[in-house]
């Protein structure tokens, strides 16, 4: 296998199949319920936070055609329904993913790794039956450090770390240091 360089298409494609996450976070409801249909969302990639944009402006900024944008949603649904289908066999629940694409030739292409618990949300299915979300992926590292109080070392007022993290890339001041795991 060869890596090629391809041209980013500045876009991450966030497909949910389950109430979670920051959608959760967003706009409530009841949390673990499986959506009727995939719910799509696409955000910005390369600003100082992945900022929840609609299709209108992610095909501005990405100069994608509409079709562009429907073969991607496409691909995106045939990968989840494999990850899906290999994933029950594990006694797990595909909750969420994120996907990355871009232009080689002027071909649309996959280009980050997918199916793992870094782009994607898994559960325990035999918890998730009897009503409890065991988070198999990297939620629970982000759910430490969204809780986590950092104390600004400046004007020593207590903020959650990731509060404080985008505050200073608001700011364009550096990165704090990532407090350890304890």
């Amino acid at each position: 296998m060869t890596a090629k360089k391809t041209e980013v298409i500045p876009l991450e494609f966030i497909v949910r199949h389950y109430n979670a996450g920051s959608y959760y976070k967003k706009h409530g409801g009841k949390y673990g319920e499986k959506f009727s249909e995939p719910l799509f969302e696409i955000t910005t990639k390369f600003e100082k936070y992945d900022r929840l944009i609609n299709e209108e402006e992610a095909l501005e900024i990405s100069k994608l055609k509409k079709a562009d944008l429907e073969n991607i949603k496409e691909t995106i649904l045939k990968i989840d329904a494999v990850i899906e289908k290999q994933v029950e066999k594990r006694n797990l629940i595909h909750v969420d993913g994120k996907k990355e694409f871009g232009i080689l030739n002027g071909e649309i292409l996959l280009i980050d790794t997918f199916g793992t618990p870094d782009e994607d949300r898994f559960w325990d299915a035999e918890e998730y039956g009897k009503g409890n979300f065991v988070e198999l992926s990297k939620e629970f590292v982000r759910q430490y450090y969204e809780n986590l109080l950092y104390v600004c070392p400046k004007c020593n007022e207590k903020f959650s770390y990731r509060d404080f993290l985008y505050a200073q890339r608001e700011k364009n001041l550096s990165e704090p240091l990532i407090p350890p795991l304890s």
